[in-house]
């Protein structure tokens, strides 16, 4: 998302990418998107940002938007390997980061002037911190080195699926029932 182009992207899966630069799955630069309900997950950058990159070095005034987004497992080799804010001020609501991880800011790292709101949004198990960087805590956020584990989560993934029901329909009559 470039030069002001303000995407809606919603209800979008990003698994597995791999860049060697910024940016895992979406970079942002000079624009204002709004993401609602995305899941990053595994995502990896060679630099920054493991699952997002934004940026904007020319005005700080585009503001990217996060609504009931997950960023789970993501990767950045030097920071944010959930997020990364370079000179700008996301709204982050209602997400969730769970064990990312970076050289600096495993969940965010926020520099040169950015400042992101967050608000509701509980961060479990990122190395080597949750956040690095100035941000303003809108309230409801939560804080904890170790994610717990949803006794509906039988596979270990982190997210209660289709896979979890396989293992209780291949259970279901045997001793392990």
């Amino acid at each position: 998302n470039m030069n002001g182009s303000n995407a809606n992207i919603f209800d979008c899966t990003f698994t597995d990418n791999d860049v060697s630069a910024d940016g895992g799955a979406v970079y942002n630069d000079s624009s204002m998107p709004t993401l609602l309900n995305c899941t990053f997950t595994g995502n990896t950058a060679g630099d920054d940002g493991g699952a997002v990159f934004n940026a904007d070095p020319s005005s700080s005034q585009n503001i990217p938007s996060f609504n009931r987004c997950a960023f789970t497992g993501n990767q950045a080799i030097d920071e944010g390997g959930g997020m990364h804010n370079f000179s700008v001020s996301p709204l982050i609501e209602y997400c969730e980061f769970r064990n990312n991880s970076a050289g600096e800011g495993g969940g965010i790292l926020s520099w040169n002037s950015s400042n992101p709101r967050i608000w509701a949004t509980p961060f479990c198990g990122n190395t080597p911190t949750h956040i690095d960087g100035n941000w303003t805590d809108e309230g409801g956020n939560e804080f904890e080195d170790n994610c717990g584990s949803c006794e509906a989560d039988l596979d270990g993934s982190s997210h209660v699926g289709v896979d979890d029901l396989l293992i209780i329909i291949a259970a279901w009559a045997s001793d392990d029932a």
